[in-house]
């Protein structure tokens, strides 16, 4: 007995011990949301409407220096402060933001400078998309049905951005258009595939202007939410591991 209970209280020890490690390891000086959030905004360019896309090779040079920094600062940070299943699916949000870095900074880079004019003329549009789908998923976030309602966000986000390129047909060519679609939907397929393509849909409940949303957020939860986040990160950590 008096050696069953020596093993219990070891075991005990070794998981207080494990438990200790990994709060330290998890809230180290490396584990700072709050930098990993900044970091990913830079990461997820398409859309911020504080970020400029370049206008010649001089300006990609830096623009892609700058994107690949904070790509890494955010990979540390996944891999150094996440538990195995939030670092898995955070790591497929990454990875279309870091494909579409590539492709744009190290395979087309003309092809990205050209295209961006479209995006610059459209900059502000796309950046209050950005801005809702920021604010909606922090509230989302809160909701009994997060996942569901994080998709139908998701796919509301796709169809603003669409539609403002869609309309200046004056900058935008149709294929730059479907250049953009692909930066839009490199920095959710991923996560879409892994948990949207078979989540059931939502009722989506109509707003005080008749128009049917994903989630109704009024000023006062608009203004909190734009205020704590930055990007998309921090929110789908707790959406999709929590």
């Amino acid at each position: 007995m008096a050696t069953f209970t020596k093993l219990s209280l070891s075991m005990f020890q070794f998981l207080l011990i494990v438990s200790f490690v990994i709060n330290v390891v998890q809230c180290g000086p490396k584990c700072n949301i709050n930098k990993a959030d900044k970091c990913a905004a830079d990461v997820f360019v398409f859309g911020h409407s504080n970020i400029t896309l370049p206008e010649n090779s001089e300006q990609v040079e830096q623009h892609c220096k700058a994107r690949f920094q904070a790509l890494r600062c955010v990979q540390n940070y996944i891999r150094d402060c996440l538990t195995l299943f939030p670092k898995q699916v955070v790591s497929l949000l990454i990875k279309g933001a870091a494909n579409n870095a590539k492709q744009q900074c190290k395979i087309d880079r003309q092809e990205f400078i050209e295209r961006s004019k479209c995006y610059r003329k459209n900059r502000e549009g796309l950046g209050q998309c950005m801005k809702k789908l920021i604010v909606e998923l922090a509230e989302a976030e809160k909701q009994k049905d997060k996942v569901p309602l994080t998709c139908c966000i998701l796919r509301q986000y796709r169809d603003c951005s669409i539609k403002i390129l869609d309309a200046d047909q004056e900058q935008c060519k149709p294929d730059d258009s479907r250049y953009f679609l692909k930066m839009v939907e490199g920095n959710a397929a991923d996560v879409f595939e892994l948990v949207c393509r078979n989540n059931r849909k939502i009722e989506k409940p109509v707003n005080s202007k008749g128009e049917k949303v994903c989630l109704e957020i009024n000023e006062r939860q608009a203004k909190s939410s734009s205020r704590r986040t930055l990007s998309l990160l921090p929110s789908y950590i707790k959406i999709f591991t929590e």
